[in-house]
Parts: C-alpha cells; structure tokens; sequence
C-alpha cells in the first residue's frame, strides 16, 4: 500500500510539471500577442501624425495676404479678393495671394483660412503629400456660360456662370471668336475684365479644383452681346422762349449721339444738343446714339408776349407755362388769348372737377372749392368746364363725381342723348368723349372714369381736326364764329394745354373783335400735337384763376353773371 502511494505521487508530480509547463507557454504567447498588438497601435498613431502634419502643406505656395496693405490680414482683404474675381474691381499686384499669376478662387480660399487661423504661411515651399483622393479618382468639372443680351448702362456686363462643382468660375473676356485678344480698358472695365462698349465677346472660364474635381477650363464661348450704350438726357422736361436757346447733354459724355426735333416749327436742334425756340407749343427733342438707343427731352417754348410777360408755376408734380398773346389776325381784329402749358405727374389724381348746386359765380365756385379742398396749398389752376342748366346739375346728361373721400358716385344720368358732349378723365390717363346712351355710365365707370364734364364740340378726335362736329355745332347754336373761348387738349398722359380768349366786356362787338374761332382752336391743337381736343363753357361766363406763387393768384378774367358752371381744376399731388 505504501508502495503504491508513492508510485502514484511520482506520476502526479510528473504530470503537474509537465502541465505547468505547457501553461507557461500558452502565457508567453498571449503575452507575445499584446505586445506587438500595442506596437502596431503607437505606430498607426505615429503615422496618422506624420501624415496630418505633412498635410497641413499641401495648401502651402508663398502668400501675402494683406491685399489692401493695411498691416493686417483681416476682412477688408477678404472682401477684395472677392471683387477682383467677379470683376467689379480692377486686379491690384496684391491680389495674386500665392503669386501664381492668376486671381482666383485658391486666393480667396487662402485669405480667408488665414483669417479664420486654420492656416499658417510656411518658411518654405515643401513637397506636396497626396491626399487621399488621388487624381484618377476625381473628374473634370462642367462649366455652364449663358449668352446674356442686354444695354450698357454704367456696369460691367457678365453672363450667367455656374460650375457642375458650385466652385467659383473665374472669366477672361475676349474681342474675337478664337479667344486670342483680350479685352482692354478701351471697351471694357479692365484687361481682360466684363466688357462696356458695344459689340459681342466671348469668354474662357476656370474652376481650380478641389479634392472630388479637377481643375477643369472651358473652350472659347460667346458670352455676351452690348446693343446698346444707355444714354441719359440732363433734363426730361425744360421750357424756353422763342428765339431763346437751352443746352441739353447727355452721359456717358463719351457717347456719340445725334440730336433732332419731332416739330422743327415749335424748335430746332442743332449737332451739340442746343435748342432754339421758334414758336409757342410743345416739342419733343431725341438725342440717338450710334447703336440707336434713344432718350427724349420735353421742351415747352414760351412765345414772346406783346401783351404781358409769360408766368410760370412749379411744384414737384404740377408745372405750368401761361403765355398772353394780342396778335393782329389779318382780317381787322385782334386774338387776344392765353396759351397754358401744364404737366402734371399724374393727371387722374390732379385734375378735378367741381359740380355746383346753386346759382353763383364760377368765381366764388372757385374760392369755395380753394376752401373745401384746402387747395390754396396745393397750387392751382381753375377754369369753367360746362354749361349752367335749371335742374341742378349741368345740362350734360351723365354727371359722375368723386367726393374727398374717395367714393365715385353717379349724380345724374338721363340715359338720352343731347347737344352736349360727355368728356371724362379714364384711370390711364386718357380724356375720352361719350356719347350719351343708355350704356355711357357703364363704359365710362369701367374706363375709371371720376368725373365728368362737357360742353360742345369735339375739335381734336384721334390727332384729326373733327369737322363733322365743328360743322354739326355750328347748326345748332355754336356758329363758328370770334368769341369769349375756353378749351382743353391733352398731348400725352401727362400734358394738357389750355388755350382762353377773353374780351374786357361781354358785348358782341368785343367778344368778335378779340375771341378765337373754333377753327382757330383746331388750329391751334394741331400745331401741338394734340390727341384729344375739347371745347368748353366760356362766353359771358368764363372765368380763368391761376396761382403765380404761394398764396397768390390771379384771375384772367372774372365773371360777374352767377351761373352753374362746372369748374376744370388742376392741382398739386
């Protein structure tokens, strides 16, 4: 039994040394194991450090970046970059951050990270280490040019650009088809810069790349055509007297431009934009450019007065020019009449009518409405429009009115016809004539019309002298005859003309000796250009009140018959 103990002891001994042995490896290799688990860490670690720091050079060429050389890198730089590149400004040598001889997006890139400190200029150009995007695994950009189309108006033109990338495309501008001559500060705002002179250029675009895109230029492309060079005139409405001179000008002052007059009778213009007036009226005056760009000038001509000086009257929307004429007529009378120029910035909120109750003189008509409106502030001219009538209301058969609060209101409208012409003021701008039917008031609200007045005859219809109307009012009671007048015509939506005769009495024989004859109006009408020309109430009833400076006024010729006359009224905005 002891034998045996000891022969089981010897074998258990043996194999607790073998097995601790084997364990003793298993350890060393685990061991072995972590060790070189620990070295492949601490050298990824290294690499990725390296490999980081190396990067931070890929950006690196020599740089500047204070671009306005003010000491400093700092925003004002940045927003130079900018300008240069879309050409808003001209290209400085401090602009070329990295001196690659080009000022483009990688520039601005620069700038801009200096700004933000991700960025440090290095002492010297290192070799650049491949990023992990190699360049077989990026593609070319695409770049878009749109042709743009347009007038020189004192920018540079540039087309539409876009990159497939959204990268900045950066434009060289061209004089040829093959992209060979550059633009020069001659037709454009800098070498090579967006063009400012008529004609058409092409344009080469650049994009500089990035880590998915390469830098990619596109071929010569027809990028943008210049019509037109814009040209202003120094002055849109200006008046002078006959035989007198005005200078007009225009900018650029470079531009070559020919003058000319649509009415050589009312003024003439010669190659330098000097205007002489020749006869009383409205003219137009057009300066051309070469490539056929046109600006227009209104030029009234005041007329030499044998009877009292002209009177002027401006405000920032209503301006007027009274002339006063007592001109021998060659047939033993003499014309006496006022000519008044008026334009007004807009008629459909300036010109107003008034529509009287009771019997009074278009006179206190007046000075009651100046009250009413507060118009005394507004500067003014007033005259009678239509004639009196028993019922009310003025014998035309359609009265529509517009009170201070703004609501339009039918006050009359028989629906029949009658000897007297409808005249209304439509919401573009334009005097029209009614006649009286059952549907006036419908066509005349839907033409905006606000109010009405009228008397008779048409004399100008469509820019024509309507005799058929002159002929038809001289049948009735109208003759065409001398005698007290009032009428109204408008050249275009923003300018009237009053033409008034007057007598110092009301007796026939004064009434023929210096009154207008309907013709004579026609006449007159034609002569300045007129669309729409109408004949309002005068005779023994007119009166005519207009306003020479602030809080001053004066009557042409004042009425002392009370009637029920409408009054015409043009006011300030």
């Amino acid at each position: 039994m002891v034998y045996q103990n000891q022969v089981n002891y010897h074998y258990f001994k043996k194999q607790y040394k073998k097995q601790l042995k084997c364990d003793i490896i298993k350890i060393g290799e685990h061991m072995k194991k972590l060790i070189i688990g620990l070295l492949l860490v601490i050298g990824i670690i290294n690499i990725n450090y390296v490999f980081a720091k190396n990067n931070e050079f890929t950006l690196a060429d020599t740089i500047y970046g204070d671009v306005d050389s003010s000491g400093k890198v700092d925003s004002a730089d940045y927003i130079l970059i900018r300008k240069v590149i879309l050409q808003t400004i001209n290209k400085t040598d401090n602009a070329d951050v990295n001196s690659d001889g080009e000022v483009n997006s990688m520039d601005y890139i620069i700038v801009r990270k200096i700004i933000l400190g991700v960025y440090e200029e290095p002492s010297s150009t290192p070799t650049p280490i491949p990023t992990n995007n190699t360049s077989s695994d990026k593609k070319d950009d695409t770049i878009t040019i749109t042709l743009k189309t347009a007038t020189y108006t004192g920018k540079g033109i540039t087309p539409d650009v876009k990159s497939e990338s959204g990268n900045v495309v950066s434009l060289t501008y061209y004089s040829d088809a093959s992209c060979k001559t550059k633009t020069t500060t001659d037709n454009a705002i800098s070498a090579g810069g967006a063009p400012k002179k008529v004609g058409t250029y092409y344009v080469i675009g650049t994009t500089e790349g990035d880590s998915n895109y390469n830098a990619t230029k596109s071929t010569c492309i027809e990028a943008v055509k210049i019509n037109h060079i814009e040209i202003k005139l120094n002055k849109t409405v200006t008046s002078v007297k006959e035989g007198g001179t005005v200078s007009l000008s225009t900018t650029p002052s470079s531009a070559k431009v020919t003058y000319s007059s649509n009415n050589t009778h009312v003024a003439t213009v010669n190659s330098s934009g000097v205007v002489t007036g020749k006869n009383a009226g409205s003219v137009k005056i057009i300066a051309k450019s070469s490539s056929g760009y046109q600006a227009e000038t209104s030029v009234i001509v005041l007329a030499k007065s044998p009877y009292k000086d002209p009177i002027t009257y401006s405000s920032s929307s209503l301006k007027y020019w009274i002339q006063f004429y007592n001109v021998y007529a060659g047939d033993g009378r003499y014309k006496r009449y006022a000519f008044t120029n008026i334009w007004m910035e807009d008629a459909y909120n300036q010109m107003i009518v008034a529509h009287p109750l009771k019997y009074i003189t278009p006179e206190n008509i007046m000075k009651k409405e100046i009250s009413t409106y507060g118009l005394s502030k507004k500067g003014i001219l007033a005259m009678n429009a239509s004639p009196s009538s028993d019922n009310g209301y003025p014998s035309i058969p359609l009265v529509i009115d517009t009170g201070k609060d703004g609501k339009t209101k039918v006050l009359k409208n028989t629906g029949k016809s009658s000897k007297y012409t409808i005249y209304g003021l439509g919401s573009d701008g334009i005097l029209r004539t009614y006649k009286s039917n059952s549907s006036t008031k419908d066509k005349a609200l839907s033409d905006g019309v606000k109010y009405t007045f009228g008397f008779k005859p048409v004399i100008i219809k469509d820019s024509k002298y309507d005799s058929d109307s002159v002929a038809k009012a001289a049948s009735e009671d109208l003759p065409d005859l001398p005698d007290v007048r009032s009428a109204v015509c408008q050249v275009d939506k923003n300018n009237f003309i009053l033409i008034t005769s007057w007598s110092f009495s009301i007796e026939t024989e004064n009434r023929r000796k210096y009154g207008l004859k309907l013709s004579e109006l026609g006449d007159m009408m034609l002569k300045q250009k007129c669309i729409t020309g109408v004949n309002l109430d005068g005779g023994s009833s007119l009166t005519y009140m207009f306003k020479k400076s602030d809080n001053n006024f004066t009557y042409l010729r004042k009425s002392a018959k009370p009637g029920r006359s409408d009054v015409l009224y043009f006011r300030e905005k």
